[in-house]
């Protein structure tokens, strides 16, 4: 989809090779289970490949699969993968007379090695969920004419594997918990076993005029079909995946905003964007849909969350408005009778989590998709869900029925409701306690201003689809609520002597006056007037509370219970409640300080930008440095949301 421009003002089009090495997917493993290794997935694969230590090899780490629950781990099925031999006419081994360069770019894994004349060139992408292709590329640089024999070799772990060779086409079996993989070429081949290792030899040498090139593929396949229909297909499949990930770009770059004025963080967008489809899982077992883990890189995080679907949702739709459809519908395939969505699902389902829910912001996510993707269609199909999911959190929520809701649980647990609120260890909850709604409903004993906040967003995003889909009487039904609410939501949740927003004690009708991040989404909501907002902008800038090093922790430093360190909702800075609050100051006008919030996070936060670290589960506030989970997917999903903020400003431009 292009902005309309004059052809003298046409927008800049980017290519992959453009971004290399945004992140750093190098690594041998050690052992099997060595997990310390960032790989490259794509298509929605629960495998994936990393490049051998740069310099050392000519080829590739893996396969590594990924787990399909925490309660198994991820493994590599091998060592190394397509390391590449070359020999002369006479069976000489050819020496690199140069190092091996090796280069990550988005959607793909590429070593180039100089042997005097000849260059060589690796790269290996994921064509599909079960399927990937090594396209080797031979080129002739020299005036001379050559002939060499190519050979792929890869090491296993463990051994004693079986194997079946029969028509260029190669079945390897290792036993659990492995699946049986297929190898393939386009060249015919002969297949050599020993021990753990084997090796694909190209039966004909490779004959090269001066200035000639030749593509040679291999295949690997989770998939008999795949293996033998991607057989005479592999060159296209390589092209085609280049010009899918140029479209990524292209999409995510589209919104020309002043974010995308610099290299930089252009980079951090395309780290983003890589972030998100390397945590892609299509359909599998019990998961229906495609959708995405909150981190491939640590098993407790190998099922699909709800509230970290909306958000991915929202980010992915700015590229894949489809597969952002598809996340929806993963939560939703599970939605009960009552309305409630679960916590988490798995591919085991058995393992899925109903102690509870998740924030509400799926109505949110739906409008954010519609409104890239124009799918009426989608509208029609979410909104029951959407309003049957809205209704449950007032019918098993809200204790005392005056129209404001806690978070709880439907087995009474306090960690469950904990769980539920998202912020599972936040400070508010200290001294919270549970109440029975009714049977297996049980709410804390204290009404949430975020929870409250969403789903007056939710009103307002239902009154929307409401009037998109022709039904006027339920759009001006939520238009309604949500004036009620919104008024509920200032009257008694807002304190005019420290001008912030706070929960609410159900029986003493006190404030919990802890100043979180909670306090601000009435910002992001559209809650507050004019000198509210004022007021929460003074606290949030003030460097007594949440302006620090890297700007907005989830609890104000003051606090005597700030710990940033160890505290996971006592103090890191989360990317969901950063963008709430720098959405939510730039709505009210305040769009010099949620720029110079933002610039504090790039400039600031360990790893960001300027070097190939992964995107972190969150942030230390003071010192920068980056926490908990790597290559954290909803991290990644509020950083692109940012880039598409056409109000932040930066001095710096290229």
């Amino acid at each position: 989809m292009l902005m309309g421009c004059s052809p003298g003002n046409q927008p800049k089009s980017y290519d992959v090779s453009d971004f290399p090495d945004v992140l750093d997917l190098h690594g041998i493993p050690e052992h099997p289970t060595d997990d310390e290794i960032s790989i490259l997935t794509d298509q929605g694969s629960w495998f994936g490949f990393a490049l051998s230590d740069a310099g050392v090899t000519e080829g590739f780490s893996g396969p590594y699969f990924i787990s399909d629950s925490e309660r198994k781990s991820s493994y590599w099925q091998g060592s190394s993968f397509g390391m590449l031999v070359l020999k002369d006419e006479k069976g000489m081994v050819l020496k690199p007379s140069a190092q091996t360069e090796s280069h990550v770019y988005p959607g793909r894994l590429v070593h180039t090695t100089m042997y005097d004349e000849l260059a060589a060139t690796n790269t290996l992408i994921i064509s599909s969920a079960e399927t990937a292709i090594l396209q080797t590329k031979v080129e002739n640089k020299g005036s001379n004419q050559h002939r060499v024999n190519l050979t792929w070799t890869s090491t296993l772990f463990g051994e004693g594997y079986q194997h079946e060779d029969e028509n260029r086409l190669v079945k390897i079996e290792m036993g659990k918990p492995h699946r049986p993989f297929y190898l393939s070429s386009d060249k015919s081949f002969s297949f050599h076993a020993n021990d753990s290792t084997y090796q694909l030899a190209v039966d004909e040498p490779i004959e090269l005029s001066a200035g000639e090139s030749v593509a040679l593929h291999m295949v690997y396949s989770l998939s008999l079909d795949e293996a033998a229909s991607v057989l005479n297909k592999s060159k296209q499949f390589v092209a085609e995946n280049r010009v899918r990930w140029n479209n990524y770009l292209q999409e995510i770059f589209e919104a020309d905003t002043p974010w995308f004025n610099t290299e930089d963080r252009r980079r951090v967008s395309v780290k983003s964007l890589m972030t998100l489809i390397h945590n892609w899982r299509s359909p599998h077992r019990d998961l229906h849909y495609n959708g995405l883990f909150p981190s491939y890189a640590y098993q407790g995080f190998h099922g699909v969350w709800s509230w970290d679907s909306w958000k991915h949702a929202v980010a992915i739709a700015l590229f894949d408005p489809e597969l952002a459809e598809d996340q929806l519908r993963v939560m939703f395939d599970y939605q009960n009778e009552a309305g409630m969505v679960p916590d988490v699902i798995y591919a085991d389902s058995t393992e899925n989590n109903w102690r509870d829910t998740k924030p509400p912001l799926s109505v949110w996510a739906v409008w954010k998709i519609y409104e890239q993707s124009g799918d009426a269609e989608f509208l029609k199909e979410m909104y029951p869900k959407l309003k049957k999911y809205h209704a449950w959190w007032y019918a098993n929520r809200d204790h005392d029925g005056n129209g404001l809701c806690e978070y709880g649980s439907t087995d009474g647990t306090r960690i469950a409701a904990a769980w539920e609120s998202g912020m599972d260890n936040a400070v508010r909850f200290d001294d919270a306690v549970m109440v029975q709604n009714n049977e297996g409903a049980w709410s804390l004993n204290q009404e949430s201003v975020d929870l409250n906040s969403y789903l007056y967003a939710e009103k307002k995003y239902l009154a929307r689809i409401a009037e998109k889909l022709g039904f006027e009487e339920e759009m001006e039904a939520y238009i309604e609520e949500g004036q009620r609410l919104k008024d509920l939501i200032n009257q008694e949740m807002y304190d005019e002597e420290t001008g912030y927003y706070y929960d609410k004690h159900l029986n003493t009708g006190s404030l919990v006056t802890v100043k979180g991040p909670e306090g601000w989404i009435p910002l992001w909501a559209g809650i507050a007037d004019a000198k509210q907002a004022k007021a929460v902008r003074d606290v949030m800038m003030n460097p007594d509370y949440f302006f620090s090093k890297v700007p907005l922790p989830t609890l104000n430093v003051s606090h005597p219970k700030f710990n940033p360190q160890n505290g996971y909702w006592r103090g890191p800075v989360w990317l969901d409640q950063f963008y709430f609050g720098v959405k939510g100051l730039s709505d009210y006008g305040y769009e010099e300080d949620a720029s110079a919030l933002v610039q504090g996070l790039l400039r600031n936060a360990g790893g960001l930008s300027g070097e190939p670290a992964p995107i972190q589960e969150n942030y230390h506030p003071v010192t920068g440095e980056g926490l908990n989970a790597r290559h954290f997917s909803w991290s990644a999903a509020h950083l692109l949301m940012m880039s598409n903020m056409e109000t932040l400003q930066f001095e710096d431009r290229e």
